[in-house]
């Protein structure tokens, strides 16, 4: 019984995304598997940001019964307006390949042990919070004792966690994984739609679910779907807001999808106001001149809102962390490190067991950034390779003593939201085949 009801707790989730998504689109007309995907992932966000508020007042059944009957009632008010625009119809059998896709992540991320982070900086926060009657105590971020379980993190995958261990009525390490296979059911479907749907081209589309699927770095290894940690769902949140730049010259209305993907990434990971930066400048560099600066304000205002609502509840509560980075205004001081990171950091690229031919694929297919049909593109990949620049930054300011310990075992993950830009670039830039016809049955 454990498996229905952490099976219901996702649904609910999805009601609740429905009706987020359904809002941030209005009037705009996406194919059904573009939808599905930002439902899993918006309702995500719904049901973390619902735990964290009316966690405050509510416990335990009070609070899965009202949130639960606000993410239906939404889920219902959001269905309608979507049915009346219609979906862009694709191909059934697309649906088909990113549902054999997710059965492969699930059934192996069911074997698996949700290990090191899984467990430490996330699962133990849900079960106490699950424990608590769905809210993290106070107690628990100033014990000195717990530092290292990381208390700061932002609080996406461990609410989503307490909220299927409310469901279920306790924890569960097995079928708390459902949700790693959920958000790479988001990743997949809405990649898969939204690349055939922008160039017409299912080839294209079921290239990008290839890469996505086998490419281990970003599906299998720890740290992706399968292992159900943030970094996964941070790279889906870049993913949609880098697949919306791509195309708002025709589809301005898409930044409010990216405001609140931006949201998203920093609600999820502290990795996320990396990203944040690099995508809001991404914005303004493809956005029409007209609204293009109320655009990226309303993405600035979406990011720093969520940002302050998190440090202020940090402050509030007294919750204590680690320091593993020195301050940047001592990065004159560390900056003969940068030579190593370079280099440790290149060698990660080529480890044929997370990367195989990933990487040299994309240095391949970067010359035909020089396109016109791609440079919508140009400042999107440029903003992943900034990202990795200002990842020698970060990692030269470790507190770590051995610097290539920290970058060998967080590195890696870190490198998942910057290849799921590399497979929606690569999907829309290899010579895979042009636009072919789209089929009348939906998707």
């Amino acid at each position: 019984m454990s498996a229905v009801w952490a099976l219901c707790a996702l649904l609910v989730m999805m009601c609740g995304g429905v009706g987020f998504a359904s809002a941030l689109l209005g009037r705009m007309r996406v194919s059904a598997m573009e939808f599905a995907g930002c439902a899993v992932m918006f309702g995500s966000l719904w049901i973390s940001a619902g735990m964290f508020g009316l966690g405050a007042v509510l416990h335990g059944s009070a609070l899965v019964e009202v949130l639960s009957a606000l993410s239906i009632v939404v889920g219902v008010m959001g269905f309608f307006p979507v049915r009346a625009v219609g979906f862009v119809p694709l191909g059934r059998w697309l649906t088909v390949a990113v549902g054999v896709a997710t059965g492969i992540v699930l059934a192996y991320a069911l074997v698996l042990p949700l290990n090191q982070d899984g467990v430490f900086n996330f699962e133990f926060s849900a079960r106490i919070a699950a424990a608590n009657g769905g809210s993290v105590p106070q107690s628990f971020g100033v014990d000195p004792s717990r530092v290292w379980m990381h208390a700061t993190y932002p609080p996406l995958v461990s609410l989503c966690e307490a909220w299927v261990y409310l469901w279920m009525g306790g924890p569960h390490q097995v079928w708390v994984k459902l949700l790693g296979a959920l958000w790479f059911f988001g990743a997949a479907s809405f990649l898969t739609g939204n690349v055939a749907r922008v160039t017409g081209s299912s080839t294209r589309a079921a290239v990008a679910l290839t890469l996505l699927l086998a490419t281990p770095g970003i599906a299998l290894v720890p740290g992706g779907a399968a292992w159900t940690w943030a970094d996964f769902p941070l790279a889906v949140f870049v993913l949609f807001a880098v697949s919306w730049i791509a195309t708002i010259r025709d589809e301005p209305r898409g930044g409010r999808m990216v405001a609140a993907s931006l949201a998203g990434m920093v609600w999820v990971k502290q990795e996320g106001l990396v990203f944040s930066v690099l995508i809001l400048g991404a914005m303004a560099w493809n956005h029409p001149a007209n609204g293009r600066w109320r655009a990226v304000a309303a993405g600035m205002v979406a990011m720093m809102v969520t940002v302050a609502v998190w440090k202020g509840h940090l402050i509030w509560d007294s919750v204590l962390s680690t320091k593993e980075f020195y301050p940047v205004t001592e990065i004159v001081d560390h900056v003969g490190r940068a030579p190593r990171i370079m280099r440790w950091m290149g060698e990660e690229l080529i480890v044929w067991r997370r990367w195989a031919l990933f990487w040299l694929l994309v240095i391949i297919t970067l010359p035909r950034l020089r396109r016109p049909e791609l440079a919508a593109w140009r400042a999107v990949v440029f903003g992943a390779v900034a990202a990795l620049a200002l990842y020698v930054g970060v990692y030269s300011l470790t507190t770590w003593q051995s610097v290539h310990l920290h970058i060998f075992t967080s590195f890696p993950r870190l490198l998942i939201p910057v290849a799921m830009i590399m497979v929606a670039f690569l999907a829309h830039a290899w010579p895979c085949g042009t636009a072919d016809e789209k089929p009348s049955e939906g998707a």
